[in-house]
């Protein structure tokens, strides 16, 4: 009995003994499970912390990404507007540079028109000076002639009172004779000779007058030794003389007195 009960007594205590080790390998295991329980809490707890700030950032990152979307879409409407400007711009641009050509163009012009008015102002100023001085001296003339025109009608005048003989170098020429030499008829032929000659202003004075039919307008030819020189028409007529004016100026150097005259 008594082996019994120590072989008894040393299960017992082998089994009080492995269920204490069983006890306390439990327990350790508890422990160890609850710690690893609680930093998986914790850990998850943190990871939950985590996972709110990730979705706060995430929120934040959404509404800031709204944000720029609004931005940018305001940048892209600013930026098309800006577009619009500059291209209104270049368009307003390219149309001045188009007023400025034309502008050019028509100041050009201008400034040949005024050209052109200046050198035809300054043609019509010379030619103004030149008819101011040819009117001078177209009045000096006139002057001259009205001078020389009392001179003829006073040499008429005193040829008239004379009522004698005219002496033309070899031709003596009486009132009597020039009838003689003439027709009283208009229509015949008159021929005569040159009393006087002014070459100066051009006209000469014949020794045929009303009364042998001479008029105004009638015309003369002139001839020396029978050949012709060039006519001259009747401008005033006197009773025995006339005054006629040479048609061309240039022969006025080579009538002389005394040549004949014979009406056409």
């Amino acid at each position: 009995m008594n082996s019994k009960g120590k072989v008894l007594t040393i299960i017992l205590v082998f089994l009080l003994a492995l269920s204490l080790a069983g006890i306390f390998m439990q327990y350790s295991l508890y422990n160890q499970e609850k710690k690893n329980r609680i930093g998986l809490e914790e850990k998850l707890k943190g990871l939950q912390n985590e996972k709110k700030n990730i979705e706060n950032s995430l929120e934040n990152k959404k509404q800031e990404i709204v944000q720029l979307q609004k931005r940018l879409e305001d940048a892209s409407a600013q930026i098309k507007s800006l577009q619009d400007d500059l291209q209104s711009e270049k368009k307003m641009k390219e149309s001045m540079l188009l007023d400025l050509s034309q502008a050019k163009t028509d100041l050009d012009s201008i400034k040949e028109e005024l050209n052109r008015e200046k050198e035809e102002r300054n043609d019509l100023k010379v030619k103004l000076e030149k008819t101011l001085k040819d009117f001078k001296e177209t009045e000096t003339q006139l002057e001259q002639v009205k001078i020389a025109k009392s001179l003829v009608e006073n040499k008429l005048k005193e040829l008239d009172q004379q009522g004698s003989k005219v002496e033309l170098g070899k031709i003596v020429v009486t009132p009597e004779q020039s009838q003689v030499v003439t027709t009283q008829k208009a229509s015949m032929p008159i021929e005569a000779s040159i009393l006087s000659v002014n070459k100066k202003y051009n006209f000469i004075v014949i020794n045929v007058g009303q009364k042998d039919g001479v008029k105004v307008g009638d015309i003369f030819s002139i001839y020396r030794n029978n050949k012709y020189i060039v006519n001259a028409r009747v401008e005033e007529t006197r009773e025995n003389m006339s005054v006629a004016n040479l048609e061309d100026k240039k022969m006025a150097g080579k009538i002389k007195e005394g040549d004949v005259v014979i009406r056409q």
